[in-house]
């Protein structure tokens, strides 16, 4: 991301931009990026694997994205995890993140209602959409 134009158009502003990734990332604790780091890579895999842009997201697939996660997970950890990184990818290159779009929000608001406290017979409720 930091290779590429706005960051570096001349040489006297390479040399200031070669110190950009270093200072943006320390805005996060080393633990946080290393995370957002793999949870991205898995987003940027499934749109590879699907066909899809991985960057900029598009909010619609980034929708689609996110039941593919809820039928793997028995909390929203996971889901707020991956809607945090793609936010965090997006912020930090300057574009709008897809976990602003509406469809994104109540995407996530579902897996909230759907993995909140309830139990059936013990076990978490499990997301069959998206396997």
């Amino acid at each position: 991301m930091f290779s590429s134009p706005p960051w570096g158009q001349t040489i006297r502003s390479r040399v200031l931009a070669d110190s950009l990734p270093d200072v943006t990332l320390a805005g996060r604790a080393s633990s946080a990026t290393i995370k957002y780091s793999v949870i991205y890579a898995r987003w940027k895999r499934w749109t590879r694997d699907h066909g899809l842009p991985a960057f900029p997201a598009s909010p619609y697939h980034f929708a689609l994205y996110l039941p593919r996660l809820m039928a793997n997970a028995k909390t929203t950890s996971a889901i707020k995890s991956a809607v945090h990184s793609i936010a965090w990818v997006h912020h930090l290159a300057g574009e709008r993140s897809p976990s602003e779009h509406p469809l994104v929000k109540d995407v996530l608001a579902g897996a909230r209602r759907l993995f909140g406290p309830q139990y059936f017979q013990g076990t978490y409720y499990r997301c069959s959409i998206g396997t």
